[in-house]
């Protein structure tokens, strides 16, 4: 059972520590060689050109991207007896044995509509005795005395005709008849004869009286301004001792020997002298229980804890409980002296501080005769909600798993001990696997398998263990149970089945977990599907390598984590022909395509664009230059990328990857990568040039991608270059002697082009030159109509 306070679990966990495991699998990229080239010299028609055309994919991109509630399960009903019907069964009044049959638990007996304020039991005519408002009885509601007997069946009930006080003790009984008094809201006080069912008497009193209390013969009770001893026979007041003006009565015990009152209101609590009338303060408001042997009396305060005030010479002394203070009743069992708490529903030593936690808690509780049993009532809120009376009761046992599985080496290896009361720990004796076990400590609700006497000796083998625990409660009965389990200290294996290439979408990463006792798996910081040991997961694959990180828990958290990585390389089907410009490119699966695409009054030979996207989609152009002089060399590809590197440099852009030499369908082509920003946002920006002496054209290849999108697609220019084809043979005419006007109008071009980049690229003179381009739209429309750049 837990604790309300930091619990040894707690404590444990917070010293213990958690092994680190290697990862199972390492992240093996494949060799890959990145292509990122530029234009030549001759294109620098294209660099102004190529930055607007990506703003423009970037607003076309963005553009395109732009059960019933649980029915409340009814409560079960005791059939409604006559009011005033009584069982005359020779049982009907028998005391029921003083151990209750079977293990420690909540058993309720009742259950009803309303709301209960008090329980009581008569224990010299074994009943219980609650009162409750609103309960529904016979069709209608009313506020009522309802009386059982300590089997939980309901004998009879009293309709009473005024609703009873909110406060902790409503009801006292008279011992020498057993009949009942409660007071009520309307400043009564109303003798009840439980046996019978009869109101016998009714008394007003001036006041508001709300708490109640007997002893010595007399009944007292208080009201907003004075303590008042009543006749029980007649309800005449016979004393009276003055208390400051209050509002409320919060609780109310006299001492057996009508020596000392205690009384509470909504603010302070006091002690009065009975033979002088002397009276002092304790504080502030508290709630009040007698020891088993009435030699004590507990107190509950708001501000000074929990004390003890001892009826022979009025001494009061602190004690060492934390409950918190509040409003609900507490009780004393008669034979042991455990506390019983209602409001949260612990059980608590008053001399050692000690607690066990129970599993519900109460709107009051009381202790049957014999200590064997607590006796308690459950309320919902509200004047519609519900109630239960109950007891908890039964002999001690162990609350352990089936099966259980634990990690010694991280968490105690602990199980509950369920009680009527508390566990005598003097008497806990405990074997594990044949062999006499010491705890380093025991605890009343608790038995542990793994603590060794120098704390953190962790000596237990993965396997199969067997646990005896034997042992007394304090009302002395036995505790003898055998508990099994299963100790893993081993993380578990990852293993990954499917395959680690693919050429196909959708794709499931799949695996096992070689683990006996398997708990959960993830991927990506999500939860993965768990059949048995196999694991699967649909992950999403961008082209080239995807990277993906994966963690296995067994059943007691050991974890084990490894990276996989992915590749995905479809087939290049999807292929576009330019005719005009002798070349087919494929189009990457999930992207779109067209040859000569319109960018405004410019044509793009062919253009790819990716998946709609935030904040705007991957766009790669590809737009043809003819250089009658082209050389198809290496040298020649490289100076003509270095010479747009440099102009794109000389607009502020920063370069990640400098000029580099390779090869595109057997021709030498070069580039470079470098970073820039586009209508505000940060973009990667991938040029490659390819020469091709055949047809005296140059292919330029522009890849723009925001930078929060480019870890996905790194490979991708790299896809596009593997499937892009050159026509092998020339027309028999061949291409050369270009028309004059075709020459002048790639000069006259490129001069506009130039002045276009210097309109579209501006420094921030602030802090120094910036680390990247800012494209901007020209203050006039350029040489090529208000369409240019597009917007």
């Amino acid at each position: 059972m837990w604790k309300s306070e930091l619990g040894r679990n707690e404590k444990w966990r917070c010293g213990g520590y958690r092994r680190s495991t290697p990862d199972l699998l390492q992240n093996q990229p494949f060799a890959t060689v990145k292509p990122l080239v530029s234009l030549p010299s001759i294109v620098r028609i294209v660099v102004a050109w190529v930055l607007a055309a990506a703003l423009f994919l970037s607003f076309v991109g963005t553009a395109r991207a732009m059960a019933p509630p649980p029915t409340e399960r009814p409560l079960a009903r005791t059939p409604a007896i006559a009011d005033g019907a009584r069982d005359l069964s020779p049982d009907a009044r028998t005391p029921a044995p003083a151990a209750a049959n079977g293990p420690a638990a909540w058993r309720p007996f009742y259950n009803a509509s309303g709301y209960a304020r008090n329980v009581v039991v008569d224990g010299a005519r074994g009943r219980i005795l609650v009162t409750a408002d609103f309960v529904l009885l016979n069709g209608s509601q009313a506020p009522a005395l309802l009386v059982f007997n300590l089997a939980g069946t309901l004998q009879l009930y009293v309709s009473l005709p005024q609703d009873v006080t909110g406060a902790a003790h409503s009801m006292a009984i008279e011992p020498s008849t057993g009949d009942v008094f409660i007071t009520t809201l309307a400043s009564t006080i109303f003798r009840v004869d439980p046996t019978a069912g009869a109101i016998l008497a009714e008394w007003p009193v001036s006041g508001d009286p709300d708490v109640l209390s007997y002893a010595a013969g007399a009944l007292y009770t208080a009201n907003v301004s004075a303590l008042l001893k009543v006749s029980p026979s007649t309800g005449a007041i016979l004393s009276s001792w003055d208390l400051p003006a209050h509002a409320v009565g919060r609780d109310l015990y006299v001492d057996a020997s009508a020596r000392w009152a205690f009384v509470s209101d909504d603010v302070y609590a006091y002690r009065i002298d009975l033979a002088d009338g002397s009276r002092i303060t304790l504080g502030s408001r508290a709630m009040f229980a007698p020891s088993a042997d009435e030699a004590r009396v507990f107190m509950l305060a708001d501000s000074e804890g929990f004390r003890e005030a001892w009826v022979s010479n009025g001494t009061i002394d602190a004690l060492p409980v934390t409950e918190q203070p509040n409003l609900y009743s507490f009780r004393a069992n008669p034979r042991t002296d455990v506390l019983a708490f209602a409001y949260d529903g612990v059980f608590r030593d008053p001399d050692n501080g000690t607690s066990i936690q129970l599993p519900l808690s109460f709107s009051d509780v009381t202790w049957t005769a014999d200590g064997s049993a607590l006796v308690g009532v459950t309320s919902a809120p509200g004047y519609d909600g519900s109630f239960a009376v109950g007891t908890w009761s039964g002999t001690p046992w162990i609350d352990a798993p089936n099966p259980w599985v634990t990690d010694p080496d991280r968490d105690p290896t602990c199980a509950s001990i369920m009680s009527a009361t508390m566990m005598a720990t003097g008497s806990i004796q405990v074997t594990r696997d044949g062999a006499p076990y010491l705890p380093n400590v025991t605890w009343e609700d608790e038995v542990c398998f793994n603590l060794e006497r120098n704390w953190g000796a962790k000596d237990l083998a993965d396997g199969d263990h067997t646990a005896r625990v034997t042992g007394l409660d304090r009302l002395l009965q036995s505790l003898d149970e055998t508990v099994t389990f299963t100790t893993d200290t081993t993380p578990p294996a990852i293993v990954v089945t499917s395959p680690l290439e693919t050429a196909d979408l959708p794709y499931v990463l799949a695996g096992r977990m070689d683990e006996l006792h398997p708990g959960s798996v993830w991927v990506g910081g999500a939860l993965a599907d768990l059949v048995g040991t196999a694991w699967s997961f649909p992950v999403n694959l961008a082209l080239g390598n995807n990277s993906f990180r994966i963690e296995a828990w067994d059943a007691v958290e050991n974890a084990a984590n490894a990276t996989v990585t992915i590749r995905y390389w479809p087939a290049h089907v999807n292929d576009l022909t330019n005719a005009t410009e002798h070349f087919v490119v494929s189009v990457p699966p999930g992207w779109t395509g067209q040859v000569d695409f319109p960018f405004g009054a410019v044509r793009a030979s062919a253009a790819l664009i990716g998946p709609s996207e935030s904040p705007s989609p991957a766009v790669l152009a590809i737009v043809t230059a003819r250089d009658a002089t082209l050389v198809e060399t290496a040298a020649y590809a490289h100076a003509q990328a270095s010479q747009a590197q440099a102009y794109i440099v000389s607009q502020g852009a920063t370069i990640v990857v400098p000029v580099h030499d390779f090869t595109v369908d057997g021709h030498p082509a070069a580039g470079f990568e470098a970073r820039v920003t586009i209508d505000g946002v940060p973009t990667r920006y991938v040029q490659t040039v390819v020469a091709s002496a055949v047809w005296l054209r140059l292919y330029i290849f522009t890849f723009t991608v925001p930078e929060s999108n480019w870890p996905r697609y790194q490979e991708a220019d790299d896809w596009i270059f593997e499937g892009f084809r050159i026509e092998a043979e020339p027309p028999a005419e061949g291409i050369f002697g270009i028309p004059t006007w075709m020459v002048a109008a790639i000069a006259i071009g490129a001069a506009v082009a130039g002045a276009v980049a210097v309109l579209l690229w501006r420094r921030k003179r602030k802090g120094g030159p910036p680390a990247e381009p800012v494209l901007q739209e020209p203050a006039t429309p350029g040489p090529f109509g208000d369409d240019w750049p597009p917007l």
